[in-house]
């Protein structure tokens, strides 16, 4: 029995639906059909999101592959199969990669990425022995 029921995006008023569509990539989250029942908070991180892309340094790909560490540093195996999911069908990221990145080996990153995955990870992990070489 699950702890909170999906909405079926069929069923959803307008607003809902439209929302659920503009986030929509190719495998579903359940995280973001959860989010449903509170369709501002769907709206609010899109803004937030539309805002981090548009403003700053980070593209979409490198939040995930952010996202994806921080999430395997809190043992939050939901968190990580969304971002897996994102980085697969929005960034069209090999899942080799993404293996290897679950096994700690950012090797197929380059000297940027890897540098952000690892203080991502580390802040994340144990944000006390983040030092000045971070």
């Amino acid at each position: 029995m699950a702890l909170v029921d999906l909405p079926d995006p069929a069923d959803l008023p307008a607003e809902a639906r439209d929302l659920y569509e503009a986030h929509r990539y190719a495998n579903d989250s359940p995280y973001r059909r959860v989010r449903l029942h509170n369709p501002a908070v769907l709206r609010a991180q899109r803004a937030y999101q539309e805002a981090l892309f548009a403003a700053g340094p980070v593209d979409e790909e490198l939040f995930e592959y952010v996202m994806g560490a921080v999430a395997q540093a809190n043992n939050c195996d939901y968190c990580a199969g969304s971002h897996r999911l994102k980085l697969v069908s929005i960034a069209g990221i090999d899942e080799a990669v993404i293996d290897a990145m679950a096994a700690r080996d950012y090797s197929a990153l380059d000297e940027r990425e890897r540098a952000v995955v690892e203080f991502a990870e580390q802040a994340a992990a144990d944000p006390h022995r983040v030092g000045p070489a971070h």
